[in-house]
């Protein structure tokens, strides 16, 4: 059977269901998990195809375009360069390629902490299409970490070609980093969903998380090794360890980055 274009999700709207359904479906009861996930797969186009155009034409009527994709974290990696790496260079004393370390830590937090930001307002933001379309809210904050996924992917490709710029050789281990970006994914969706529900019910919710995110980058050895000041203290190394963005990180550095020790417990905590 040929379909329309009546059939396709328009604008992130789901097609229109009759009233009574509708009605029906948006004051009942929720549905039992299997029937709603399987209601997100059958509605993916919202969560995939709806984000990719969004990507495609982020920045348009700007100078640069696409660019600052990878601009704007590669500033933000230039400036925290700048502090630790020359102004307070004791913090990062001993790091084999600064730069390095620090570039891979900010552009894998930065997708981090947009991806769960975004989610966090995105069905609060939405409420009017929810109130008038029925289709799984979990979409809404999956669609947001797949926007910020595929500003991830050519970042990514930035930064290994920086690395190996700046000294870094390709090795096997490069292999095993595709393989990090699934769990990744993975988490950002998770705890997308989680403060998207937070914000729902505590609206000062979104106010709070830019203030969690800042302590999380002093904490997760983003832009400093912490296990290289705690390195003579196990038992502060397995407490960083139980943060899930420092396991990230320190399992991301070993696979593209010389002079790293892969440690089980970074990848317990993933």
């Amino acid at each position: 059977m040929t379909q329309t274009r009546d059939d396709y999700p328009r604008f992130g709207v789901p097609k229109q269901e009759p009233a009574a359904e509708l009605t029906h479906r948006t004051t009942s009861a929720p549905p039992p998990l299997g029937a709603y996930l399987a209601d997100i797969w059958r509605r993916r186009d919202i969560a995939v195809v709806l984000p990719w155009m969004m990507f495609r034409t982020r920045d348009a009527g700007t100078a640069l375009g696409s660019l600052w994709i990878v601009l704007t974290p590669a500033m933000l990696a230039f400036t925290y360069f700048l502090l630790f790496g020359i102004l307070i260079p004791d913090a990062t004393r001993g790091v084999p390629n600064v730069m390095s370390f620090i570039v891979v830590g900010v552009f894998i937090f930065q997708f981090i902490q947009s991806s769960i930001g975004l989610a966090t307002n995105s069905v609060v933001a939405n409420l009017p299409l929810i109130r008038t379309a029925y289709f799984p809210r979990a979409l809404l904050p999956i669609q947001s970490v797949a926007l910020r996924f595929y500003n991830f992917v050519p970042a990514m490709c930035v930064v290994l070609l920086f690395i190996v710029l700046v000294g870094e050789r390709p090795t096997l281990r490069w292999l095993a980093f595709p393989a990090l970006v699934v769990p990744l994914v993975m988490f950002a969706v998770g705890m997308g969903l989680i403060s998207a529900r937070i914000n729902t019910t505590f609206r000062d919710w979104s106010s709070v998380l830019p203030f969690v995110f800042r302590m999380l980058l002093f904490t997760s050895s983003v832009i400093f090794p912490l296990e290289f000041r705690f390195g003579d203290n196990p038992d502060a190394v397995a407490l960083f360890s139980l943060n899930p963005i420092f396991g990230f990180l320190s399992l991301a550095r070993w696979a593209l980055l010389e002079g790293y020790e892969f440690r089980a417990t970074d990848l317990i905590s993933v």
